[in-house]
């Protein structure tokens, strides 16, 4: 299944046309998943279908918000923390 992406997520990964993203986690575990773009009134951002394998692999829960933190050297390598449960979406970049 396909996973929106939040908004501002979204239109970073469209800004900097990324179409593929290698997602790395804490436990040491990655999964490489594609971006897509539904074609829609919005152009709603979606990432592949390893997102749910991705999740599983690095413990994630439904209740945790994420933190996505890009390199600057590799705008397709994305490391990805777990926030505390119900906290805002916030993107940093290194």
């Amino acid at each position: 299944m396909l996973q929106i992406v939040p908004y501002r997520l979204g239109m970073f990964l469209k800004q900097n046309v990324i179409d593929k993203l290698t997602l790395c986690g804490n436990t040491g575990k990655s999964q490489n998943v594609d971006v897509f773009l539904q074609n829609d009134e919005h152009y709603t951002t979606m990432i592949g279908l390893k997102w749910n394998e991705f999740c599983i692999g690095n413990n994630f829960r439904a209740a945790f918000t994420y933190r996505f933190k890009f390199s600057t050297t590799n705008l397709s390598v994305c490391h990805v923390f777990r926030d505390a449960p119900f906290s805002y979406e916030e993107m940093t970049y290194e």
